[in-house]
């Protein structure tokens, strides 16, 4: 049976995961470009209780920098935002595939039932 979850307002924090090495840059690249990098889904599963899991979510995402030669980092406010914020979406109905979760389209275009894009999308409890 699906569930709609409201997470933590984390919208203004220096980090909204526990990843922070991977996910963000460190520092400008060559040509003075940030990438903020926010990858969404599911990688292993230890076990599959069900046959089928349908995830839909609507992020905002946006870059802060500190100028003290401090990265912002933790569950706290910390630095300046220094790029608009960009709303973006995933929609995943996934299936057991060995010991991870495959898109149920597999390698196909996106769609309504499997995309990541710009936007917000409805979510409710529909698979």
């Amino acid at each position: 049976m699906g569930r709609v979850r409201d997470w933590p307002v984390q919208t203004e924090k220096a980090n909204d995961d526990d990843v922070e090495d991977i996910d963000e840059s460190g520092a400008p690249t060559a040509q003075d470009h940030m990438y903020v990098m926010d990858a969404p889904g599911h990688k292993t599963a230890k076990s599959f209780l069900f046959e089928l899991y349908v995830a839909k979510f609507n992020f905002e995402e946006f870059a802060r920098v500190r100028f003290d030669d401090i990265e912002p980092a933790g569950d706290t406010l910390q630095g300046s935002r220094c790029s608009p914020k960009f709303n973006w979406h995933c929609r995943h109905r996934l299936v057991p595939d060995g010991l991870k979760w495959k898109r149920s389209t597999g390698d196909d275009p996106e769609t309504d039932e499997n995309d990541v894009g710009p936007g917000h999308i409805t979510v409710g409890t529909e698979p």
